[in-house]
This record gives C-alpha cells, sequence and structure tokens, in this order.
C-alpha cells in the first residue's frame, strides 16, 4: 500500500513545500532517504528521537 503525497495535486505540493507557517519538510541523507523508501512511519523511523 502506498501512502503520502503521490495524489497530491501540484498546487498541494507547491503549498506543502513553500509552507512557512509549519513547515515540516527536513532535508535528510540520501542514504537515509533511500532507507526509507515508501514505507509508512510504523515501519521507519528517524533515529533521531527529537523528531
Amino acid at each position: 500500500m502506498r501512502a503520502g503525497a503521490d495524489k497530491w495535486t501540484a498546487d498541494q505540493r507547491r503549498d506543502f513545500g513553500n509552507d512557512l507557517k509549519d513547515p515540516q519538510l527536513i532535508i535528510a541523507s540520501e542514504p537515509s532517504n533511500s532507507a526509507k523508501g515508501d514505507s509508512g512511519p510504523d515501519k521507519w523511523k528517524p533515529q533521531n528521537k527529537a523528531f
């Protein structure tokens, strides 16, 4: 099962990426991002517990 923004419109993606009031995009290293794949948070969580 896929989850996330794959069904978002271009406008929704733009608005999310440019949201300065409630930013949620955090830069991840390429190995970290690749390891996650398209798994949901129940299957993968960042090692940094602060997030």
